[in-house]
This record gives structure tokens, C-alpha cells and sequence, in this order.
């Protein structure tokens, strides 16, 4: 399941690389990636929380399934 970097940067991405036509997507990433470390904790939270969700939904449907989180 996506943690909450990917989460977040799944909405991001596509406005992102509307904005900058001329960046291809890994440096795309290091952006987003630069954009998330300057966020503040209270910024992050909404998408740590969409990600335990995500999580949660995951395990009600594979509840045998483990992946390392």
C-alpha cells in the first residue's frame, strides 16, 4: 500500500508536470520529494492518514498477506 509521500505525490504529480513541461519525471520526483520535506508535520498529516487507511483497506482485503509494514 502507498505510504503517505505517495499518497501525496499522487496528486501532486500531474499538476506538477503540467506547471513544468520540461522536466522529465525523476527529477519531477526530487522535487516532490523536496516539496515534502519542507512540509510540516501538520501539513503531512492528512495524507498519513489516508495512508493508514489505505493500509487498513488493504489488510481487510488480503488479510493474510504480509508486506513489511
Amino acid at each position: 500500500p502507498m505510504n503517505a509521500f505517495m499518497v501525496w505525490a499522487r496528486q501532486k504529480r500531474t499538476m506538477y508536470a503540467k506547471s513544468h513541461p520540461g522536466l522529465n519525471n525523476a527529477d519531477i520526483s526530487v522535487r516532490l520529494g523536496e516539496r515534502w520535506n519542507a512540509m510540516t508535520s501538520t501539513q503531512k498529516q492528512p495524507y498519513y492518514d489516508q495512508a493508514e487507511k489505505i493500509k487498513q483497506d488493504h489488510k481487510k482485503m488480503h488479510p493474510g498477506e504480509w508486506y513489511g509494514g
